[in-house]
């Protein structure tokens, strides 16, 4: 199993001349849930929710089909969804 190539949302041009439109929405998108789940950590009471709430969009995630592209509606979803879990 090759593992997909980690690339910080930040070295990834906003905007880029040669993107269409598309592109540069769903890179919009990305960086919009990325910095979501940012806040929601800054906003947990300890460490123990913290993870658990990880562990939820971890698993949320993996249910999802492994082939399928993140679009950002997924993972606001997703992360509404490990909310809910983490504090119902």
């Amino acid at each position: 199993m090759t593992l997909p190539k980690l690339v910080r949302l930040s070295d990834i041009p906003d905007h880029d001349p040669g993107a269409d439109v598309a592109e540069r929405s769903y890179r919009r998108g990305c960086h919009q849930a990325a910095g979501l789940i940012a806040r929601e950590i800054e906003d947990m009471e300890s460490i123990r929710e913290a993870v658990t709430f990880l562990n939820g969009l971890t698993d949320i995630l993996g249910e999802l089909r492994q082939d399928q592209k993140p679009h950002p509606t997924l993972l606001h979803d997703a992360i509404a969804q490990a909310k809910r879990r983490t504090r119902p």
